[in-house]
């Protein structure tokens, strides 16, 4: 194995530069020396290739993920709404119970004239008992 001659190349830096393999060794057929390991372009370009393929197979199970869950959320959602859903059936009877209702109601005020009128007959009736008494 012969070593590149780094000294009036570009590659220089490539070539003295050490990296977390150690020193790159570009021989003359264009074969890399990295860290004890020789690896041509090709293989090279198949780990690079492997890593990306990798890490776009990661982050698209990643974002499904996180769809489905949304999904479910929405599922779950959904199952609330149908619990408490009313019918069209159902709500036009509530609607005409309302009315019969607003017609057979009674407010407050009302009451309380009622109770007022009742107890002025009693006080009369009482003045009426305490008059007879006092004659007898």
């Amino acid at each position: 194995m012969m070593k590149y001659n780094c000294r009036n190349s570009l590659k220089r830096f490539i070539c003295n530069t050490p990296n977390i393999y150690g020193t790159v060794i570009i021989t003359d057929n264009g074969t890399k020396y990295i860290g004890g390991v020789f690896m041509t372009s090709q293989q090279i370009f198949t780990i690079v290739f492997q890593l990306v393929l990798t890490g776009g197979i990661g982050i698209i199970t990643y974002f499904l993920k996180r769809t489905m869950d949304d999904i479910d959320k929405c599922k779950s959602g959904l199952d609330k709404v149908r619990e408490n859903y009313v019918s069209k059936d159902e709500f036009d009877k509530c609607k005409t119970d309302i009315t019969d209702v607003k017609q057979n109601y009674l407010t407050k005020e009302d009451f309380y004239r009622e109770q007022l009128k009742t107890e002025q007959k009693l006080d009369k009736i009482m003045d009426i008992l305490m008059e007879m008494k006092g004659e007898k």
